[in-house]
């Protein structure tokens, strides 16, 4: 959804399942993708990437969830992650 409100419908798209993945994809050749700032910037400050000023910002919050039979450690790390 982000994608289509930010760069439109049209054009060609791949969907990859990993950050890193969409990372060095763009960085290996032309496209355009829509990457968390943790996961460019390293290659924003040396040049391999370059940011692409958007004509709408749009801040995205994302959700983990997880089954409520699953107690997991995970939980409190996460929590602790966002505080």
């Amino acid at each position: 959804m982000a994608a289509d409100r930010l760069l439109g419908t049209g054009g060609r798209r791949l969907e990859f399942d990993s950050v890193s993945t969409i990372r060095s994809w763009v960085a290996q050749g032309p496209g355009v993708a829509l990457l968390p700032d943790f996961a460019v910037g390293g290659d924003l400050a040396d040049g391999t990437l370059v940011a692409q000023p958007l004509a709408e910002r749009t801040e995205l919050a994302l959700r983990v969830v997880w089954r409520t039979d699953r107690e997991d450690d995970l939980r409190e790390v996460l929590y602790a992650m966002a505080a």
